[in-house]
């Protein structure tokens, strides 16, 4: 299970752990999470959560503040409706129309999650901040309320791109005018007059503009700027979901052990976080996607499934290139070779146990991704 973590100290660090064992964790096809109610009796953001999630996924998602659902070390705030309205609208979208849309049918229902209580804030302490948890079988989405899916709209990345274009093509101007007025001194004596250097400015200008919004040049700018704005919305709700999911796999049947076997000597269980940092060593050289992954096998096997499916191809091959050395001198292999090899071993898993291809759901995630500034999530959907 995924507990999120961040000190005051150092804002990024991740912290303590929950267990994965507990019985309520485990997947059961017949088991339902949802109880009848009147719909009379409910709320409009009820409606919307027991048609659109509970009767379609037969996923419980709770908004209403409950301290004996709550760590009471932390102080926690609700979470405000419309800000509910856009996570759950988020969430449907990326998270169970991606399985919906790329898994066989019923897996979104089997193979996803079953419990999710939502809160508006961190979960504050004398020195750390809670940014999420999941203890037994439930999942705390904590910070709701600073959600904002509107950073990523299309009209702020295509500013920010021109913002971008206007910078690198007055960069390359300058430099070609100062290259054609020393080739100019060194031909003819004397340099390019004020007016020529104006005139080749404009040029130069008109020409590297067109380049920069040929469309297939354009539209790849966008995407990576796209990701970038969607960094904190990725890593700090999607993320949490799919590694959530990914715990569901293993709990029902057990991957290969051939898996763990490939960082057994390095797992750190509950000493993850600082045995990196305090050692002087990058847990990538190991053969984990991240710190957390060196938890245990299980937890590795949950941060891949996740970094793997919601990584754009440009930033798994920096990940792979940061890997690539190996964690000691008489290691048999680089981190780069230990994470694909772990990678292989969960795609044939995952295929032969479940009948499921995960480039096909990573590929369905990342089109997801790509399309959120196109998107308004703040209102109901259509009919609620």
């Amino acid at each position: 299970m995924k507990k999120l973590v961040f000190p005051f100290i150092v804002a990024c660090a991740l912290g303590a752990l929950s267990a994965c064992s507990s019985d309520i964790d485990r997947v059961k096809s017949d088991r339902k999470v949802i109880d009848p109610e009147d719909v009379g009796l409910l709320t409009r953001l009820d409606k919307y959560i027991q048609k659109a999630f509970a009767q379609k996924y037969n996923v419980s998602i709770d908004y209403r503040y409950d301290d004996k659902l709550t760590d009471r070390r932390y102080r926690l705030a609700p979470v405000k409706e419309e800000k509910a309205v856009e996570f759950l609208n988020l969430i449907d979208f990326v998270f169970f129309d991606t399985y919906k849309e790329a898994a066989p049918e019923g897996y979104a229902q089997r193979h996803t999650v079953k419990y999710v209580n939502l809160f508006g804030s961190s979960g504050y302490s004398l020195d750390r901040r809670m940014a999420g948890a999941a203890p037994q079988g439930m999942i705390w989405m904590y910070n709701i309320n600073e959600l904002d899916t509107s950073v990523a709209r299309i009209e702020k990345i295509r500013d920010l791109a021109e913002r971008y274009i206007d910078y690198e093509v007055w960069e390359r101007v300058e430099e070609e005018v100062k290259k054609q007025d020393e080739k100019a001194k060194a031909d003819t004596g004397t340099g390019l007059t004020d007016e020529q250097k104006q005139a080749l400015r404009e040029r130069l200008t008109r020409g590297y503009t067109a380049e920069e919004h040929e469309a297939t040049k354009y539209d790849k700018r966008i995407k990576k700027l796209t990701i970038g704005q969607e960094y904190q919305m990725r890593e700090s709700y999607i993320s949490t979901l799919f590694h959530e999911s990914a715990h569901t796999l293993h709990e029902e049947r057990a991957y290969p052990p051939e898996f763990d076997k490939l960082s057994a000597l390095d797992y750190q269980k509950q000493d993850a976080f600082s045995y990196w940092y305090r050692k002087g060593l990058k847990s990538l050289h190991a053969g984990f996607v991240s710190d957390y992954a060196s938890t245990d096998a299980d937890e590795d096997f949950a941060e891949l499934f996740a970094t793997y499916v919601l990584r754009t191809d440009e930033e798994w091959a920096e990940l792979l290139k940061s890997a690539n050395e190996k964690i000691r001198p008489d290691a048999k292999y680089t981190g780069k070779e230990i994470i694909l090899q772990k990678l292989s071993i969960m795609k044939q898993y995952i295929r032969d146990e479940y009948s499921t291809d995960l480039d096909a759901i990573r590929q369905k995630a990342l089109e997801k991704l790509y399309k959120i500034p196109y998107m308004d999530f703040t209102q109901y959907p259509t009919g609620y």
